[in-house]
């Protein structure tokens, strides 16, 4: 592990727009310590998921111990 600095590319959110302070031109993040909506949270899971292997198909053996599905 380096101490390298993230490329824009590695910061890229899921619109691949870059998730950093900005630049002079784009005044970056506000902060905003309010709860994120439900809304917020599927989007960051659709983005999320696949990046942490949630598509892979060693992952359908869940499904299947999902008790929901034998409701």
């Amino acid at each position: 592990m380096t101490n390298e600095p993230m490329t824009n590319d590695q910061c890229a959110g899921p619109d691949g727009d870059s998730l950093g302070a900005g630049s002079r031109s784009d005044p970056g993040i506000e902060y905003d310590d309010s709860p994120i909506t439900i809304d917020e949270q599927r989007e960051l899971l659709r983005w999320l998921g696949p990046r942490i292997g949630w598509d892979d198909p060693e992952m359908d053996v869940y499904d299947e111990l999902d008790p929901r599905r034998n409701a």
